[in-house]
C-alpha cells in the first residue's frame, strides 16, 4: 500500500464515519422514543465505531509497524556485531563521546598498547591518550580524520601511531570510533630504508665507474652523475647517448653486444671506444643484471673507464716485448760467449795437461795444478750459465732412453766414491728396488751431479749416502733418487730461497764456498723438464737430504 492509497482510504473512512454518525443518529432519534433504548443503541454504535476504527488503523499501520520492529532488531544485531568486532579487533581501538571526548569503551589491543588498566583509560579523555591538534578538537573536526602523531605508554615511552577516526551510530547515539595503529617499527624500517637509499645513492654517485639502467624500448632510464668522467652535458636520458658517442669503428661491437643481451636475456661484457669532446676513451661495458618487464628488456650495468688501464697494458706489452728482445739478445751473446770462451779455455786446459806430463819440477807442477783447477772451475761456471740460458730460452730438448735404476746408481757411485774418499768422507749407496725406467739420462745426470757436488762441497766429515727406490703417489709410480749428507745443513731462513738463481748458503766476496749459486736452480728447472719434482729437508749443522722424483715412464 503506497502513501496516496493510505490517505484515500483514511479519507473515505472518515466520510463514511461522518455519514454513519449523522444518519444513524437521525434514524435513531426519530424512530425510537425511549431514551434508555436510545442510549444503549448509541453506546453500541460508539463501541462498534471505535472497534472498526481500530481495526482499520491497525490494518493501515501493520506493515509499517512490522518494518519498524525489523529495523530495530537489525539495528540491535548490528550494534552487537560492531561491539564484537570492536572487542576482537587486533588494532587498538577506543569509542569516544563526541560531546565531551570522554572515552566510553576500549578494546584489549588498546590496553596492551598503553599497558594501562581499563578503568584508568575509561576515566580519560581522547587528548589524554593521543596528542592531537587541539584546534581540531575545539572545532569538532575529528570525524573521518587521519593523522600521524605520538602517544606514551604507562612508562612514558614514546610510541609513533597513525590514528583513524570515524563517526558511527551505536545504540541510537552518535559515537566517535578511533583506531590507533602502532607504526613505531614501520617508521624505524622506513627511516632505515631512507638512510640506506641515501647511502646507496652516495655510493653510486661517488664511485669512479658509471651505473646505468637501459631499456631497449625507452633508452637510458638512469645514468650516475660521473658518466665515465665525461664532460658532455646529459640533457636527455631517453636518447641513446652511448650509441651517439661510440667510436665509428666500434659501433658494431656495441650493437652486437646489445643484441646478444636482448636475444639471450643474460649478462654479458664488451669493450669499445667512445669519443667525448674529441677525446677517445676506452670503456668496459658490463651488464650485471638483465630482466624482462612488459615485453621490454631492462639492463642494469656498469661502464668502467678502461683508458688508463689500456695504456698501462700497452706499456706492459711493449715492456714485455723489450724484455723478450733482451732475452733473445742475451741468448745470442751467451751463445757467442760459449764459442769465444770455450775455444781458448779448451786450449788452456789442453796445454796445461800436456805441460803437467812434461814438467817434473815440483814447484812448476803446483803452478800448473792451480791453473788446471782454475780452468776446470771456470769451465763449470760457464757450463752452468749456458745451461740456465738454454733452459730459460726453451731450447733444451728431452731425449728419452731406458735405464736400470741399480745400474744407474752404481755408475754414479763409481764416479764419486774416489772423490769423496779423497776428501776423507764415506760414500755409500743403496738401491731398495731395481726397476727399469725411461727418461733423459743426460739431464738426470746433470741434476744428480749438481746435488752431489753441493753435498761434497758443504760436507767436511761424515758420510754421503746415495739412494735409489721406487715410490707410488696416487697409484702413479716414480723413480726416487736421493742424496743425504752430514754437512753444514741449510738455515731455515734460506729454505724458501735455495732454488732461486744465484742464491747461496754464504754470499758476498768473503763467502766460504765457491760457486755462483746456479746448481740447485738449474736442477729444479731440469726436473720440471722431466715432469718430476725435487724435495729438500735439512737441519742446520746436522745435514741435508735432496730427493728427485721422476715418472717411471714419460707422459704421452
Amino acid at each position: 500500500m503506497n502513501f496516496k492509497t493510505e490517505y484515500k482510504v483514511s479519507g473515505i473512512f472518515l466520510v463514511l464515519s461522518l455519514l454513519w454518525i449523522v444518519f444513524s443518529d437521525t434514524i435513531l432519534f426519530n424512530n425510537i422514543e425511549f431514551p434508555e433504548i436510545q442510549k444503549n443503541i448509541s453506546m453500541i454504535k460508539g463501541i462498534m465505531y471505535v472497534v472498526l476504527a481500530s481495526v482499520v488503523i491497525y490494518l493501515l499501520l501493520r506493515n509499517d509497524l512490522i518494518k519498524l520492529r525489523n529495523s530495530y532488531e537489525l539495528l540491535s544485531k548490528t550494534d552487537e556485531m560492531f561491539l564484537k568486532y570492536f572487542n576482537n579487533n587486533i588494532i587498538p581501538s577506543i569509542l569516544v563521546d563526541p560531546s565531551n571526548l570522554m572515552i566510553k569503551n576500549v578494546n584489549e589491543a588498546a590496553l596492551k598498547l598503553y599497558r594501562l588498566p581499563e578503568y584508568e583509560i575509561l576515566s580519560m579523555k581522547l587528548i589524554d591518550l593521543i596528542m592531537m591538534d587541539t584546534g581540531d578538537l575545539v572545532n569538532n573536526k575529528i570525524y573521518n580524520k587521519y593523522v600521524q602523531t605520538i602517544c606514551r605508554d604507562k612508562d612514558g615511552n614514546v610510541i609513533q601511531v597513525e590514528v583513524f577516526s570515524s563517526a558511527v551510530y551505536l545504540k541510537g547515539s552518535l559515537i566517535l570510533h578511533v583506531n590507533i595503529n602502532n607504526i613505531s617499527e614501520k617508521m624505524k624500517i622506513q627511516n632505515s630504508l631512507i638512510q640506506s637509499e641515501k647511502r646507496y645513492k652516495n655510493l653510486i654517485e661517488n664511485i669512479p665507474d658509471t651505473i646505468y639502467i637501459f631499456s631497449f624500448k625507452k633508452g637510458f632510464q638512469y645514468l650516475s652523475p660521473n658518466f665515465v668522467g665525461m664532460h658532455s652535458k646529459i640533457d636527455n636520458l631517453n636518447r641513446d647517448i652511448l650509441l651517439e658517442m661510440v667510436h665509428p669503428e666500434d659501433k658494431n661491437i656495441l650493437l652486437s653486444y646489445r643484441k646478444k643481451i636482448y636475444d639471450n636475456v643474460e649478462k654479458s661484457e664488451a669493450t669499445y671506444r667512445i669519443v667525448d669532446n674529441g677525446t677517445i676513451k676506452w670503456v668496459t661495458d658490463k651488464a650485471f643484471y638483465v630482466s624482462v618487464f612488459e615485453n621490454d628488456v631492462i639492463v642494469e650495468g656498469m661502464l668502467i673507464d678502461y683508458t688508463e688501464k689500456k695504456k698501462l697494458l700497452q706499456e706492459l706489452i711493449d715492456a714485455n716485448q723489450k724484455v723478450s728482445e733482451s732475452l733473445k739478445l742475451k741468448s745470442v751473446i751467451l751463445s757467442n760467449l760459449n764459442h769465444e770462451f770455450r775455444t781458448p779455455l779448451n786450449g788452456i786446459m789442453g796445454f796445461t795437461s800436456l805441460l803437467e806430463k812434461n814438467i817434473h819440477d815440483k814447484e812448476n807442477k803446483e803452478y800448473l795444478s792451480m791453473i788446471s783447477e782454475c780452468s776446470y772451475r771456470l769451465n763449470r761456471t760457464l757450463g752452468a750459465m749456458l745451461t740456465l740460458n738454454e733452459v730459460e730460452a726453451g731450447h733444451r730438448q728431452v731425449y728419452y732412453e731406458e735405464a736400470g735404476l741399480k745400474e744407474y746408481i752404481e755408475t754414479i757411485n763409481d764416479s764419486y766414491k774416489s772423490i769423496a774418499e779423497a776428501k776423507g768422507l764415506n760414500f755409500v749407496y743403496e738401491v731398495k728396488t731395481d726397476v727399469k725406467f725411461v727418461s733423459d739420462i743426460n739431464i738426470l745426470n746433470q741434476i744428480v751431479i749438481n746435488i752431489l757436488d753441493n753435498a761434497l762441497k758443504f760436507t767436511q766429515n761424515g758420510t754421503i749416502t746415495l739412494k735409489g727406490d721406487l715410490k707410488l703417489h696416487n697409484n702413479i709410480p716414480s723413480v726416487s733418487i736421493s742424496v743425504k749428507d752430514t754437512g753444514i745443513g741449510i738455515k731455515s731462513s734460506l729454505m724458501n730461497k735455495i732454488f732461486d738463481d744465484f742464491r747461496q748458503q754464504s754470499e758476498g766476496l768473503n763467502r766460504n764456498y765457491e760457486g755462483i749459486g746456479l746448481g740447485l736452480s738449474i736442477s729444479k728447472k731440469l726436473v720440471t723438464l722431466l715432469n718430476g719434482k725435487i724435495n729438500v729437508s735439512s737441519v742446520e749443522n746436522v745435514g741435508s737430504e735432496f730427493s728427485v722424483e721422476i715418472p717411471l715412464k714419460p707422459p704421452q
